[in-house]
C-alpha cells in the first residue's frame, strides 16, 4: 500500500497510524513495515480482475476421502495414505471429510494432475469437479424495465394467452430466471399475473418484485438496499427510486436471515467461509464480493450453486456472482483499487418478511 504525509499519532494504535493512498490509515506497528521503495513480497492473494464475475478458479471436491498436501506426494506415499498404510501427518496431508470449494491458483485444465489452491495446498485431479457458474443477472431499472417485475425461477415456466373465450392456454415457456414487466400489482391470492405484454402467469410460479417505502432512518436520496425474504428478491434503490433488481437465496429453515435495518459496516473481495451443519463440516474457500452488515450475516456471490429465487443459505444472503460483483461495486463503504478489504458505515439495508 502507499503511504501519504508523514505518521499520525492517534488513539488506538500502539505505534502510529499512517494515512493511506487513496484513503484510510493503517496502524505502524511490528507487523508494518515503512520502505522508499516497494519490497519484493510474496503475493498472498493474487490481483483481483474487477471486470471478472468471479475473482478466481473454483472447484467442487467430489470425494470424501479426499486430502489436501502442503507438498505433493510420491505416488507410492499417496497410495499407501489411501489404503490406510500411511499416517496423514507423515505425509503434512488433511482430509477432506466434509463439503469442500476450493479456490485455485490456475483453471483445473491446465492443474493435471496436481491442483495447487490459493492457500498453498495441493489437491489431486482426479477428486475435483469444474462448476457452472449462474447464468442469472439481475435487472438495472429505468424506463425500459420497471416495477412491479416479474422473475421466474424454475427450469421452464409456462406462459398462457387468454382465447376468444377468456380461458387460459398454454402459449410457451419462459426461460429460467427471464424477467418481465407486469401490467399492474396482482391483488393478493391472484393465482395469475398479467405481463405488459399480455401474456400470462401463474403467480407461484414468479417471484414479484414490488415497490417499497424507504425506511424513516434513511435519509432522503441515500442509497439503500430492500431484501424481501417472501419473495427471495433484492431491490437497490436511490432515496425513492428503484434502480436495481435481482433474486437471492437467503437462509433455509432454522437458519433464518434475521430481519430488519442494518448499514454495510465491512467489505471483503473475497473471504473464505467454513464451519459444520447438519451434512458435517463444510469449506468454501474465497466467498466473492463479500458485504458485511452483521457478522457473522453478508451479502455475497455464491458461485457453488444455482438456486436464487429459493432459500438455500446459512443465513447470508447469497447472489449471482454477476449480481454480487454489480453491488459490490456501486455500494459503499468503497473499496480502492489493489484494497481487499475496507471497513466503514456504508449502505443501508434492509431484511422484511
Amino acid at each position: 500500500m502507499r503511504v501519504r504525509g508523514a505518521p499520525e499519532v492517534k488513539r488506538g494504535c500502539p505505534g502510529r497510524w499512517l494515512s493511506l493512498h487513496p484513503t484510510g490509515f493503517i496502524c505502524k506497528d511490528e507487523a508494518v513495515t515503512v520502505a522508499a521503495t516497494a519490497p519484493a513480497l510474496r503475493q498472498i492473494l493474487p490481483p483481483v480482475d474487477r471486470t471478472r464475475d468471479v475473482p478466481f478458479e473454483y472447484v467442487r471436491v467430489t470425494s470424501r476421502k479426499a486430502y489436501r498436501f502442503r507438498r505433493i506426494p510420491s505416488p507410492a506415499a499417496r497410495a499407501a495414505l489411501l489404503a490406510g498404510e500411511r499416517n496423514a501427518r507423515d505425509l503434512a496431508a488433511r482430509p477432506l471429510e466434509g463439503t469442500y470449494f476450493l479456490a485455485l491458483t490456475e483453471p483445473l485444465a491446465q492443474a493435471a494432475p496436481w491442483a495447487e489452491t490459493l492457500e498453498g495446498n495441493f489437491v489431486h485431479q482426479e477428486v475435483l469437479a469444474p462448476l457452472e457458474r449462474s447464468k442469472l443477472s439481475g435487472a438495472p431499472l429505468g424506463k425500459q424495465v420497471t416495477l412491479p417485475l416479474a422473475f421466474t425461477y424454475d427450469r421452464a415456466t409456462p406462459v398462457y394467452q387468454r382465447d376468444t373465450e377468456g380461458t387460459l392456454t398454454p402459449a410457451h415457456a419462459a426461460r429460467r430466471y427471464a424477467r418481465v414487466t407486469l401490467r399492474d400489482l396482482p391483488p393478493p391470492g391472484a393465482p395469475y399475473v398479467e405481463t405488459r405484454d399480455g401474456y400470462w402467469l401463474a403467480r407461484e410460479d414468479i417471484r414479484l418484485v414490488s415497490r417499497a417505502e424507504r425506511p424513516q432512518e434513511v435519509p432522503e436520496g441515500a442509497l439503500w438496499i430492500d431484501v424481501d425474504l417472501s419473495e427471495q428478491t433484492l431491490t437497490l434503490y436511490q432515496g425513492d427510486t428503484p434502480v436495481y433488481a435481482t433474486l437471492v437465496s437467503t437462509g433455509v429453515e432454522g437458519r433464518a436471515t434475521p430481519t430488519g435495518l442494518f448499514q454495510l459496516k465491512y467489505k471483503h473481495l473475497s473471504t473464505t467461509m467454513r464451519g459444520t451443519d447438519e451434512a458435517g463440516p463444510y469449506e468454501v474457500q474465497e466467498v466473492p464480493w463479500a458485504m458485511f452488515y452483521d457478522a457473522p450475516y453478508a451479502i455475497h456471490g455464491a458461485y457453488w450453486h444455482d438456486n436464487f429465487g429459493q432459500k438455500q443459505s446459512h443465513g447470508c444472503t447469497n447472489l449471482a456472482p454477476r449480481d454480487a460483483r454489480w453491488l459490490f461495486a456501486n455500494t459503499s463503504p468503497e473499496t480502492p483499487e489493489g484494497w481487499h478489504l475496507a471497513i466503514d458505515k456504508g449502505t443501508w439495508i434492509r431484511f422484511r418478511s
